[in-house]
């Protein structure tokens, strides 16, 4: 008695939602409302006299002849598609893939000619192998998993072309890493060379003040032989004849001696 209550409120408002539809009939619940209208189909299009004409045609399903796509609205190949992508979906799922209500999925697969709920799948299949089978010709047909295969090899294709590019980018990473060592190396060396350039210039300066140093005592005093008092046995004689000398006092052969020693 409900079930039939659900179809009749069903029939009088066909752009009515699953929750509305709940709300005016006496303690039925939306799950209750789809699962009915999943069971016998949304009444707004079609009566009970169409159902019952349906039936006796769902034997010969397999051999009944399917609408062609081009036979149908847009929204109706929507729907149909819909379903053939998701045959276990309910109304109110496909609802939601399709951004309208129940109903009027409900209205839409009612209005398809043949069209049976609980042989969605196989008829919106049908259709739509018709369209592929049907609409073209045998070299259309071969066109099609052509223009697949073509799809996939160009889907495979950027993995090969990456796989090629790899081998270059490997290569420059190489490259760069040989150019940052030599850089490394070139710079060491340079380090070296400026040291060694330094210690030289360190060297030459030591050098320069050492002949500065020899020159000074060549300039100052001639050669080391020209200064008499550098002679030994001269430094002796002197010192004697000072001593002997009446004339040299003892203070003055005191501040000589100093001197000379």
């Amino acid at each position: 008695m409900r079930h039939k209550q659900i179809l009749d409120v069903a029939a009088e408002n066909p752009e009515a939602s699953i929750a509305e539809l709940a709300a005016e009939v006496p303690s039925a619940t939306a799950e209750l409302v789809e699962r009915v209208l999943e069971e016998h189909g949304d009444p707004a299009e079609t009566d009970e006299t169409d159902s019952s004409d349906e039936s006796p045609a769902e034997p010969s399903a397999g051999s009944q002849s399917h609408p062609a796509p081009e036979d149908l609205s847009s929204t109706e190949r929507e729907t149909l598609r819909a379903i053939q992508q998701h045959p276990t979906a309910s109304q109110r799922d496909l609802a939601e893939t399709l951004g309208v209500t129940a109903s009027t999925v409900s209205n839409r697969v009612n209005g398809i000619d043949g069209f049976d709920w609980t042989n969605r799948e196989a008829f919106a299949n049908a259709v739509f192998c018709e369209q592929e089978t049907g609409s073209a010709t045998p070299s259309g047909e071969t066109e099609t998993p052509a223009s697949d295969s073509e799809s996939s090899e160009s889907t495979d294709t950027p993995d090969d072309a990456d796989g090629r590019v790899s081998e270059p980018d490997t290569a420059s990473d190489s490259t760069e890493s040989s150019i940052a060592a030599a850089e490394t190396a070139a710079g060491e060396v340079n380090t070296t060379l400026t040291t060694f350039q330094s210690t030289v210039e360190d060297l030459s300066e030591q050098l320069a003040e050492l002949e500065g140093q020899v020159e000074t005592i060549a300039d100052g005093g001639g050669s080391p032989q020209s200064d008499p008092f550098q002679d030994p046995e001269l430094v002796h004689k002197v010192v004697h004849a000072c001593m002997d000398s009446e004339k040299i006092s003892e203070d003055e052969e005191l501040r000589i001696l100093d001197s000379l020693l």
